[in-house]
């Protein structure tokens, strides 16, 4: 929604790499699998997206799970709802890595 491609891209770029990062300070002191897992939210414009970074075998498989709009005026209103529930999700998630370790 009015940011270029070539500027999103990068930023997701840059919001993987530090998920990465953040996987590797993880891996030091990790003892369950449930512990190699990071999460990365971009916000760009209107738009948001929800990563999920794991690790598997020298690899770093990511996933985005979810994307949308944000709500911001009485036209976009709408989203409120799914941009709650992607975050209330992102929060539970983060909370079942975070504490189940």
């Amino acid at each position: 929604m009015g940011t270029p491609k070539l500027v999103v891209d990068i930023a997701r770029a840059r919001v993987l790499e530090t998920c990465k990062r953040q996987l590797h300070v993880r891996l030091k002191i990790a003892s369950l699998p449930t512990e190699t897992t990071t999460f990365g939210l971009l916000i760009y414009g209107l738009c948001y997206e929800v990563f999920v970074v794991s690790f598997d075998d020298g690899y770093y498989p990511y996933e985005r799970v979810s994307f949308g709009l944000l709500p911001t005026s009485s036209s976009t209103y709408k989203n409120a709802e799914k941009t709650l529930m992607d975050l209330l999700q992102l929060k539970e998630s983060t909370s079942i890595v975070v504490f189940d370790a």
